[in-house]
């Protein structure tokens, strides 16, 4: 399980989504995050393909949660945009010092990421997602990180 900038954007994207009451589309996330709308469609290929989230048609389309946020493990969302890389071990004997600290310190981050669902992610239980004006250029100041 690795930690990216893809699965912050991941995370980041679902707590937006779980924070407002209607589909918020890809054009808006992006803005959010100052990033490009095909990356993230990259990313909710992924997480629509794992059930996390289900696209909504129209004017007003974008993307919901596709089952409550209390009902989406944080584990399972970094699972899903892995591709399966980086936790595959190869045979006990055939392990080095380093995969088996890698292994141990694995373990060590799953125990503490296990319970967490995405509701547990929200900020003070708030939404942080509050939409850029529609004539914005860019976005001064990104809820998620404060800046």
């Amino acid at each position: 399980m690795v930690l990216t900038n893809k699965t912050y954007f991941a995370v980041g994207s679902l707590i937006l989504i779980a924070g407002k009451s209607g589909p918020l589309s890809l054009h808006e996330i992006a803005k959010v995050f100052r990033i490009s709308v095909s990356y993230l469609e990259q990313i909710f290929n992924k997480l629509k393909a794992a059930g996390f989230v289900a696209g909504v048609r129209g004017p007003s389309g974008g993307y919901i949660l596709a089952r409550p946020a209390a009902d989406i493990k944080l584990v399972a969302v970094l699972q899903a945009l892995a591709n399966g890389t980086g936790d595959i071990l190869r045979d006990r004997q055939e392990l080095t010092m380093r995969d088996q600290l890698l292994s141990k310190m694995k373990s060590e981050v799953r125990l503490v990421l296990e319970p967490l669902t995405l509701s547990d992610m929200m900020l003070d239980g708030d939404t942080p997602y509050a939409p850029p004006p529609a004539a914005a250029t860019q976005v001064t100041e990104n809820p998620l990180t404060g800046g």
